[in-house]
């Protein structure tokens, strides 16, 4: 049982520093949102004293929220999206198009698929990574693992969801990396080398390396991503990172940079801002930006009728997530990966050290696993759902309307525990319906060997059974008709129930 000692102070310190720097970005940069242009700004244009309201911010504490009622270990992506329902009522572009198919049944991944060409590539997901990365510091696996959670819920397996690995791994990593660059070249590897992200990002680092003006530099980024138009992930993503590169360390130089690339200026001022608060701690940014814009908290895209415990201020918020961040750690499985450290297979516990002396962890950043990758290459269109015995994931070819009064999906099935069973199969479809599908399956818990490589391979063909699913409607369909599919098994009181929606 591997236990991580975190120093509570610089923790602490990074963590407020996070915050407070994606208020001093996000209100910098909001009052040029949504301008294409190339800009001119030279600092704040709002009120002093006064944080102007962030929809990057706001998710976050939903996020937290949910990690405490519900417990890290038990949390997925349709609890998250539950929450959304509950605590935001923004219904704007991507947030409003996935919310919409979440309430008819469309469950995430495919939440975020369906009627969203235009903005599941786009900023809504990137811009709310920071707490999973305050929750994971230096575990950016972990930080990936519950940010693709949320960005599926409204960016589905796009390049929206890729950008958010991106960011959660870098800001995570940057709780124990000081070296910036450093930190950009391994959060890339979280993401595929052909992701138009990852593409955007190597541009700059290209440019930047030649000494290219930072202005040629965002142009660049601009042609190579013209095709997708405004507001899209991959640009400003890179205008986040020409901030970074071209600001040299320095906090409002960084911000200006990345702002004057225009287009979703106050996510790429807040993510800046928020980096290098990671980085460097509240000593990186200048007191008379700590000055400028206080300890306020401004929300704009929460139902403050229903969220009545919201933190009024960053450090109430990092207060709370100091407290969070050893629960959060010792109830998940932060193993990952899975075959490179001795802990495989075991809990990994967090704990603080008042040793001021003491580096911020006592373990050096995870490799990259291929949790991330795999996800990617999951089909779009799939809803998943699991309990603490066995997980289900439900994948279409296209859009899940029947056509000709029928519709085929497949199912593929994962053992959680290492028990071997026999399982039950059952379809339940609205009156008058049949289904086509295998009764009863066998399930066994994965095996593995080592090749002479020492690469663990899977050689269980039981271990992920999957099967087919066709169904015929009869003469009276609705608009969204329900179908359960119950896995049963003995041993296992509580059935897993997998709820699927077909449009008629």
């Amino acid at each position: 049982m591997e236990t991580i000692k975190i120093n509570r102070k610089l923790y602490r310190d990074k963590v407020y520093a996070c915050w407070l720097g994606k208020n001093i970005g996000g209100t910098m940069g909001t009052p040029f949102e949504g301008n294409p242009n190339l800009l001119d700004i030279k600092g704040f244009t709002s009120k002093k004293g006064e944080p102007l309201p962030n929809d990057d911010l706001d998710l976050q504490i939903v996020w937290l929220k949910a990690v405490n009622e519900v417990g890290a270990h038990r949390l997925n992506a349709n609890i998250l999206s539950w929450y959304w329902r509950r605590y935001i009522p923004a219904i704007w572009n991507e947030y409003g198009v996935g919310q919409c198919n979440a309430s008819v049944g469309f469950t995430p991944p495919m939440s975020g698929e369906l009627y969203n060409d235009c903005w599941k590539k786009s900023n809504g997901a990137w811009i709310r990574s920071e707490i999973w990365a305050c929750l994971a510091p230096g575990f950016p696996n972990t930080a990936a693992k519950y940010a693709i959670m949320e960005a599926s819920i409204d960016h589905g397996v796009s390049e929206g969801t890729v950008a958010e690995i991106f960011t959660s791994a870098l800001e995570s990593i940057a709780f124990v990396e000081s070296d910036l660059r450093k930190a950009i070249d391994t959060a890339l590897t979280y993401i595929p080398e052909d992701s138009r992200v990852a593409r955007s990002v190597r541009c700059v680092i290209e440019e930047f390396g030649k000494a290219t003006d930072w202005k040629e530099t965002r142009q660049r980024v601009l042609d190579m991503n013209a095709d997708l138009g405004f507001f899209q992930a991959p640009s400003n993503i890179a205008y986040v990172v020409i901030g970074l590169l071209y600001g040299k360390g320095d906090f409002l130089q960084s911000l200006i940079y990345a702002i004057n690339c225009g287009d979703d200026t106050d996510c790429t001022g807040a993510t800046v801002g928020s980096i290098l608060g990671i980085m460097g701690g509240t000593a990186a940014i200048p007191d008379d930006l700590k000055d400028y814009i206080g300890d306020r908290i401004i929300t704009k895209s929460l139902d403050i009728s229903s969220f009545w415990d919201l933190p009024a201020t960053c450090t109430e918020l990092t207060e709370r997530v100091v407290i969070t961040m050893p629960i959060f750690m010792g109830t998940t499985d932060s193993r990952r990966p899975e075959w490179d450290f001795p802990n495989y297979g075991r809990y990994c516990f967090t704990e603080y050290t008042d040793d001021e002396d003491a580096p911020l962890s006592s373990r050096s950043v995870l490799p990259c696993d291929s949790y991330t990758h795999t996800f990617l290459k999951n089909k779009p269109l799939t809803i998943e759902h699991s309990n603490h015995w066995l997980a289900a994931s439900v994948a279409f070819d296209k859009e899940p309307r029947l056509e000709n009064g029928e519709i085929e999906f497949e199912i593929t099935l994962k053992n959680i525990h290492c028990y071997f069973y026999q399982l039950s199969v059952r379809v339940m479809a609205p009156q008058g319906w049949s289904a086509e599908y295998p009764k009863g399956l066998t399930l066994q818990h994965d095996t593995h060997k080592r090749d002479i490589n020492c690469v663990w391979q899977h050689v269980n063909p039981l271990y992920n059974p999957s099967f087919k699913v066709k169904l015929t409607a009869n003469e009276y369909t609705e608009a969204f008709n329900r179908i359960y599919i119950a896995f049963e098994a003995q041993g296992f009181p509580e059935p897993l129930v997998v709820p699927v929606t077909v449009m008629g």
